[in-house]
């Protein structure tokens, strides 16, 4: 009627302004960042002792007979997600040495090497006829929440002095004792940063009377500096950063956190020449090892909240009431004789590309979002089984009968089809999860590992030995020859033989060789179909 406005105009503009005020109400509280203050950290640190009985013939022999039941302290910190129960611990690998390390003969306490000019085992077989595991050594590694509240944990993952001084302790159940910290990536942290130690500094490496000790969150110090720089210690296999922040003994292993209460390193060394060269664990190494170890923490990401439900919910709100704002109130049929064209070329087949169909090949991984990889677009390859091929003859025969072409052009195009597809680099799994599968490599460098956003053929999360991002292969087609290229993981890229591949070295490979991922359980072979 002329001069009304129209109530399903005036209905399209009501939702279309409860969805803008939704969509502002999620945006602004569906998302949020978990910072702390640095102080609220002790909430998440926990004190460890660990203690070793010293048996006959090592007490005597190493003149410890007075007290053969040794100590050791330091601190670790908890992990996990916000708001959820705590399971992991991390620490130095040096503050439970003694108590995991030395008992398996892994490590040699009384420098018998150094002195006698023989390994700690090889001494004892010459002169006692025994072992260090023979002696069963017995060892403890205590978690305390409080004075008398602790657990005995499980060792999941050590890395001594030496190499990363990392241990990851798994208690036996899990616990709200104490909070879970999140983790920052130390590449994103910048030298002159201010940060915080956190630890029990107070408690003495060999510990005689705990009975002046607590042990809880309110005996935990923090101590701030800044950092001078990135570096890899002298004789160690890690980065850490150089810093002014005093680390006393009990401090290794507790977190060193930036302003917002996010981990950035394990404070691992002291300077008793100076005090303002001390040395943390850059927390980077954590986060490499949780992953290959399949171990769930929170990294520093801006985590959805319930309310993004309401950004959503706007946002559709806002689309339904434009629809309703600009809707004509009539439709017009269309005008007499004027058919109604329902589409051209191939009608669409479920799982089959209608392009692909109509040249005679259905790609070898197909229906996933593209990724882009070094300059390159390439599809994310997915399990794609090998029988499925990289070109079948029934999507071609499916494709010619839908458009009516005739058997002779259906047959040319199939041939034509297999002939191109026979010089196709494939690589194919042998063994492990994608074994029985076959990527095509024409379409560009596969990325293998288990970190989905960077790269495109991706393993399960749990899959042990796998990097984040693990090896790369490449197909030149100018040579022929296929590019491995090992991304610097953690358990190695191999070859057939056993040649272990250097980080970042492009090895050139031929068809039909093989090449596996950490150990042979994990195994591919490059070839032409």
């Amino acid at each position: 009627m002329k001069g009304k406005f129209p109530v399903l105009k005036l209905i399209g503009i009501i939702v279309a302004v409860a969805g803008i005020a939704l969509t502002i109400v999620g945006a602004i509280f569906g998302r949020q960042d978990y910072k702390i203050n640095p102080s609220d950290a002790r909430n998440s640190v926990v004190w460890i002792r660990e203690s070793l009985v010293v048996p006959e013939p090592l007490a005597s022999e190493f003149k410890i007979s007075s007290n053969p039941e040794r100590m050791w302290s330091g601190t670790g910190w908890a992990i996990g997600a916000p708001g959820q129960e705590v399971r992991y611990i991390i620490t130095n690998g040096h503050v439970v040495e003694q108590a995991y390390a030395w008992p398996k003969g892994e490590d040699d306490p009384f420098d018998v090497e150094a002195s006698k000019g023989f390994t700690l085992d090889e001494y004892l077989t010459k002169k006692y006829g025994t072992t260090v595991k023979e002696l069963r050594m017995k060892h403890e590694i205590r978690v305390y929440f409080s004075k008398d509240d602790y657990v005995v944990p499980e060792v999941v993952f050590y890395s001594g002095p030496s190499e990363k001084d990392i241990a990851i302790l798994k208690l036996d159940e899990p616990t709200d004792k104490r909070k879970p910290l999140l983790i920052k990536n130390s590449d994103a942290v910048n030298v002159g940063e201010e940060v915080i130690a956190l630890g029990f500094p107070g408690v003495s490496d060999k510990v005689q009377d705990q009975d002046t000790i607590s042990h809880d969150v309110d005996d935990v110090t923090v101590t701030k500096g800044i950092i001078s720089k990135k570096m890899k210690p002298q004789g160690r296999d890690y980065d850490a950063f150089q810093m002014d922040v005093a680390i006393n003994s009990g401090n290794s292993g507790g977190p060193l956190v930036d302003k917002d209460g996010y981990v950035v390193g394990i404070n691992t060394l002291g300077n008793a020449a100076d005090k303002n060269m001390n040395y943390a664990i850059v927390s980077k190494e954590v986060m490499d090892i949780l992953q290959e170890e399949g171990i769930s923490f929170q990294g520093v990401t801006k985590q959805t909240s319930p309310l993004i439900a309401l950004l959503f919910a706007g946002i559709a709100l806002i689309i339904g009431g434009v629809v309703m704002i600009i809707i004509p109130t009539g439709k017009k049929a269309p005008a007499a004789g004027v058919p109604v064209q329902q589409g051209a070329g191939v009608p669409a087949q479920p799982g089959v590309n209608p392009y692909a169909a109509r040249q005679g090949v259905q790609p070898a991984a197909q229906g996933y979002p593209q990724q882009n990889y070094q300059g390159q677009s390439i599809p994310v390859q997915r399990a794609v089984p090998s029988n499925q091929g990289v070109a079948t003859a029934a999507a071609t025969t499916a494709a010619a009968a839908a458009t009516g072409a005739v058997a002779g052009q259906a047959a040319a195009g199939q041939t034509a089809a297999a002939a191109a597809q026979a010089q196709r680099p494939v690589l194919k799994g042998i063994k492990g999860q994608f074994a029985g599968k076959a990527f095509d490599l024409s379409r560009g460098a596969v990325v293998l590992g288990r970190d989905p956003a960077t790269c495109n053929l991706v393993f399960n999360k749990d899959t042990p030995g796998i990097s984040g991002k693990h090896c790369q292969l490449n197909y030149d087609a100018a040579s022929g020859s296929f590019i491995l290229t090992d991304l610097g993981s953690s358990y190695g890229t191999y070859t057939a033989s056993g040649k272990k591949l250097a980080a970042n070295v492009p090895e050139k490979l031929a068809a039909g060789d093989i090449f596996y991922l950490a150990d042979e359980n994990v195994k591919f072979q490059i070839t032409k179909a």
